[in-house]
């Protein structure tokens, strides 16, 4: 059975030829193999069907965008001359137990593509070739910051064939994977699909609560919780962040926390290579499920100013073990990487290690309410005011400021399509509290008192040299001068090098929209930019000169 191996990290969009169909692949004169589907028409959505994200896109309208979707095949991806495929595709629908119950509860949700009318359990998915590059950019996106994909290799054909959990993560894949594609159609894929493995693993569970402590299972809960935190809806937003604490419980009772045995193997004459690799295996699939779990509650709860529902003590389990023996195909492998390497590397997170620092020097929340511009006075904010609300809302300057130039640096060395699912938010955090700090020091007996403090007079005259935040590394001599004693004068900087000041409002929410532009486009990476563009608008030149009469 072929899979998708570790070239699928160097992709090549040019995937699939229209002349050379995948093996498997559905005929183009096959609509679909099933006869209740054949003897029932599709049905087109209704345009104003009840759904629960109002006044929004929600999974729940707009449906009819699939009908076009599932005829895309070779329009989404064209042919190379030595492409063949890499996954192979039943020439059947999927087969799922959808939750019935909440079918009726939402009629909206039998129609369209999916199920219509709601009288069966197949969902109709795109052409193989699509699903495979959907498989691929899943792979590509989440590899480097949840890693689960033992050696490098996927084989959806067989992980469908095994569980009906199995099943619903073949799915939150391919969810996953449309979500990082920036085309409207695939954006409604995966926010249906998204929608509907939520109900179905809530039915599957409820019908068998072993399926509580199953990993894959909770794995499909981990993948749910990543798509809807970041989806950008505000409905899958909020049942993400609603049904986090279940899902964290279910862990729990799983025993997955709990003191294991050592992960150090113990090879004799009577021990099996192989069954000695495969129970390590097993382990380390447990042990990188958890600690995938608790970067996800830290993640959400940094930014949504909430405490973790994990709590260091309750960790008990041991830490991921080496890439080198978890990317290992065999047992030889295996075996060789224990021998040159062991112990337990955790590299840490810089970026998420720099908003956890900032979290201690900042309020965001308060922050957040001077942007809403809450609080003031009738008539506007002062300079008086603003003044005041910066010492509430920036509690260290000098090292707010380092932190938040690190992480737009990190942000930026990071591929495009490699980048964690939070980044354009953490740039949203960063620019934010940048963008405070300037409109708190815009009093010019403010900057007076600045220039005077930096005179020559005053012994401080290295204050003159320039520190671009967000291009120099923390060991750069003039930024640990800038950061220890206030020596030199913080910029940003645009693409091109050119600098930008801290002390301009406008110039640093402009730095913010170029840095989510230069990223992958997302759903979210668009809500922000226009948040940021509103801010903008909203505190606008003519607005803060008014300050001054």
């Amino acid at each position: 059975m072929p899979t998708v191996s570790s070239s699928m990290m160097e992709i090549d969009q040019n995937l699939a030829k229209s002349s050379s169909p995948g093996k498997g692949s559905p005929s183009e004169d096959v609509a679909c193999a099933d006869l209740k589907l054949l003897s029932s028409p599709q049905q087109k959505s209704p345009q104003e069907d009840n759904h629960f994200s109002p006044g929004g896109f929600s999974p729940h309208n707009k449906l009819d965008v699939m009908n076009d979707f599932m005829q895309l095949g070779t329009d989404f991806v064209t042919h190379g001359h030595n492409y063949s495929d890499l996954l192979v595709w039943p020439e059947y629908p999927m087969e799922l137990d959808i939750y019935s119950n909440a079918m009726t509860m939402r009629p909206d949700m039998g129609h369209g593509y999916a199920s219509p009318g709601g009288m069966c359990n197949f969902i109709m998915l795109p052409p193989s070739s699509v699903l495979e590059y959907f498989l691929k950019s899943y792979v590509r996106s989440l590899y480097g910051f949840y890693p689960m994909i033992f050696a490098m290799s996927l084989d959806p054909n067989e992980m469908v064939q095994n569980t009906q959990a199995a099943t619903l993560l073949v799915l939150l894949m391919i969810a996953r994977g449309a979500a990082a594609v920036p085309m409207a159609e695939a954006r409604y894929l995966s926010a249906g699909l998204t929608e509907t493995c939520r109900i179905s693993l809530f039915d599957i569970i409820e019908k068998d609560v072993e399926l509580s402590a199953d990993p894959i299972a909770l794995r499909c809960a981990l993948l749910f919780t990543l798509l809807g935190a970041w989806s950008g809806d505000k409905w899958q937003m909020d049942i993400a962040m609603g049904q986090r604490g279940m899902y964290l419980t279910m862990l729990k009772h799983a025993g997955m926390l709990e003191p294991q045995p050592s992960m150090i193997p113990a090879f004799n004459d009577s021990t099996s290579t192989e069954l000695q690799w495969r129970a390590w295996m097993h382990r380390e699939t447990q042990n990188r499920l958890v600690y995938n779990w608790v970067m996800v509650d830290q993640e959400l709860s940094l930014f949504h100013d909430t405490a973790p529902f994990l709590s260091i003590s309750e960790l008990h389990c041991p830490l991921p073990g080496s890439e080198i023996l978890w990317l290992s195909s065999n047992s030889e492998q295996w075996l060789d990487g224990i021998q040159s390497v062991y112990g337990c590397t955790n590299n840490c997170n810089i970026v998420l290690y720099h908003l956890i620092s900032l979290n201690a020097v900042t309020n965001f929340p308060e922050i957040e309410r001077l942007a809403r511009r809450e609080g003031f006075e009738a008539g506007g904010p002062t300079y008086w005011e603003l003044g005041l609300r910066h010492k509430r809302c920036i509690y260290q300057r000098e090292e707010a400021i380092f932190h938040c130039g690190q992480v737009l640096r990190l942000l930026r060395s990071i591929p495009a399509d490699k980048l964690p699912p939070w980044w354009s938010t953490a740039t949203y955090r960063v620019t934010l509290i940048l963008w405070t700090d300037a409109i708190g020091r815009l009093d010019p007996s403010f900057k007076t008192a600045m220039n005077d403090g930096s005179s020559p007079e005053s012994g401080n005259a290295a204050s003159s040299s320039v520190v671009a935040v967000d291009r120099v590394t923390p060991e750069d001599p003039a930024l640990i001068a800038y950061l220890w004693s206030g020596d030199g004068t913080a910029v940003l900087s645009h693409d091109n090098g050119s600098a930008v000041s801290m002390d301009s409002p406008a110039s640093i929410l402009e730095v913010g929209i170029q840095t989510i532009d230069n990223g992958i486009s997302t759903r979210i990476g668009d809500g922000i930019k226009r948040k940021l563009a509103t801010l903008a608008d909203s505190w606008s030149s003519d607005m803060i000169g008014a300050l001054a009469s």
